[in-house]
């Protein structure tokens, strides 16, 4: 198996006779390093040890990086289709673009403001009633001049794990 192998084309007479290792190493089906090439040659046994270390070291941490994304990816599939089993598969679209309205449950809440990359605030918490406000970057328009301000763009109300009221500050689509 190849893995980080750059090949140079043997050329006779305009026709291709082959190709020959350059630069990198070949590997075995379990991704052990078998074979180092550098500048065209294979490396020396004693060349070859020093390499293998830092080559493999990099192939290994390379491999953790390539399992940890996988399974940050699983994590998020299973959670958002135990979120689409629990409310929904429409509701969960509506967050995921987004769309904040109200009678929407608060895991959907949490969604939408992500989705929108603004920041979620509990600032008052009464037990089943609690108060939000969604924080982010805020589009404001002075005549001829618009500036970017990072504020407060809404107030969310929450009974019973549902939104029950939405203060927007301004023009919502003014933070899109």
């Amino acid at each position: 198996r190849l893995q980080h192998l750059q090949l140079d084309t043997l050329i006779s007479y305009n026709n291709v006779v082959g190709v020959k290792p350059y630069h990198g190493e070949m590997c075995d089906p379990k991704g052990k390093i078998i074979e180092i090439y550098r500048s065209g040659s294979k490396l020396d046994p004693i060349d070859f040890e020093r390499e293998l270390t830092k080559v493999q070291a990099r192939l290994d941490e390379e491999r953790k990086r390539e399992e940890a994304e996988k399974a940050k990816q699983q994590a998020a599939e299973k959670f958002l289709a135990e979120l689409i089993k629990k409310h929904g598969k429409t509701a969960v679209d509506k967050a995921g673009k987004g769309e904040i309205v109200t009678g929407m449950h608060t895991d959907l809440l949490v969604l939408a403001v992500a989705a929108n990359k603004w920041n979620l605030v509990l600032s008052v918490d009464r037990g089943d009633y609690k108060t939000y406000e969604i924080r982010g970057v805020v589009m404001r328009e002075y005549g001829s001049s618009t500036s970017f301000n990072k504020g407060t763009i809404a107030t969310v109300s929450v009974s019973n794990n549902r939104v029950k009221h939405i203060d927007w500050y301004g023009n919502v689509r003014d933070y899109r």
